[in-house]
């Protein structure tokens, strides 16, 4: 029997996706910090096999959003947020925005970051098999997102997607736009 990456259940497998999201949120511009947190946990004796895949996993897809936000310089935090959601890191992504969302003053794009986030968070509990999670995380960011989804022009035509993915959650929609997000030369 495969055994599953849980960091629900799993306190290893949630200490490895913490301190490597902490790292990529660090090390956006150059991969040093992901570097050094993921050979730490890569030469830990406890690691098992589905860590490692997972950290390897991670590696990959992080290697991509930090070529996306250098190729197009996108320093807003939000975009760089949405180059992890097209690799489908939705915890990265809730991290991410929620340091923009939690010292943003109230008011519409507050709100907008929160229901991305939970927009975000309903795909985590979908990896996790969380359905019922996932429909209750859905459900708010639908909702937030039609209410609010404006306060974030960074979203551009991706706003519907993402709203009629939360009700079919089976492939999250591509949501980096270039255009938006970064500056013009």
């Amino acid at each position: 029997m495969e055994i599953k990456f849980d960091p629900f259940n799993d306190r290893l497998a949630r200490d490895i996706r913490n301190a490597l999201s902490t790292a990529l949120m660090a090390s956006l511009a150059t991969q040093t910090k992901v570097k050094e947190v993921s050979n730490a946990f890569l030469n830990d004796q406890r690691l098992l096999p589905h860590h490692q895949a997972y950290i390897h996993e991670r590696l990959r897809r992080y290697k991509a959003v930090q070529e996306t936000v250098r190729k197009y310089q996108a320093s807003d935090i939000v975009c760089p947020a949405l180059a992890m959601w097209d690799e489908k890191l939705f915890f990265e992504v809730h991290e991410c925005l929620e340091g923009e969302w939690y010292p943003a003053p109230a008011g519409d794009r507050k709100k907008a970051l929160q229901a991305l986030i939970c927009a975000a968070g309903s795909f985590v509990h979908l990896e996790q098999g969380n359905m019922k999670g996932m429909a209750k995380m859905a459900a708010r960011a639908q909702i937030g997102l039609k209410t609010f989804g404006h306060a974030l022009p960074e979203l551009g035509d991706a706003l519907p997607a993402i709203i009629t993915s939360l009700n079919q959650p089976a492939n999250a929609p591509r949501i980096f736009d270039k255009s938006l997000c970064c500056p013009t030369t």
